[in-house]
């Protein structure tokens, strides 16, 4: 059974990456406390994608680049750029910022999806899985969980997960 304490729901948000980012670093780091996936979205720049959600590559661009606080320093989650506005807004975000590069990540490797569960049994630690969605997404089994494979309809986007565990 998982601890709940550490729940995420991106609600209607395109945060997906960056709580399955806050999630893995809570599990490597060993944290017992939530971290803030609006600061890492909040900390984008004029030279990151200016969009709502962000793929797994440009978002572990920032994150390498400006680390992780708490979520009690920053609790907002919000879609991009209204999450950067807010943050703009804060007057001890440069404090914020500093204390973040605590839990700055140093690097990221591109695992193959066969690597995946070899991984995780050696490394004991997180990945975080990346995917597109179609339409069949939607469609849910209510009783398994399970979503219809092969995929059908039409592409929706991404989605970003953090994978724990294999059997």
């Amino acid at each position: 059974i998982l601890d709940n304490k550490f729940f995420k729901n991106q609600l209607r948000t395109g945060t997906c990456f960056f709580q399955s980012y806050a999630s893995m670093k809570e599990m490597i780091h060993n944290t017992n406390e939530m971290l803030s996936e609006g600061f890492v979205n909040a900390q984008r720049t004029e030279e990151d994608p200016q969009t709502t959600g962000i793929s797994a590559r440009n978002g572990l661009k920032i994150a390498c680049r400006v680390g992780i606080i708490s979520k009690k320093d920053f609790p907002l989650l919000l879609d991009y750029p209204q999450i950067k506005n807010e943050f703009e807004k804060l007057s001890n975000k440069e404090e914020l910022r500093k204390k973040a590069l605590d839990l700055k990540s140093e690097g990221y490797v591109r695992i193959d999806i066969n690597d995946i569960p070899a991984y995780i049994a050696q490394e004991r630690k997180p990945v975080l899985i990346c995917c597109r969605i179609f339409e069949s997404f939607n469609k849910i089994d209510k009783n398994t969980g399970k979503i219809p494979y092969p995929h059908y309809g039409n592409k929706l986007g991404g989605h970003a997960m953090v994978c724990i565990g294999y059997s």
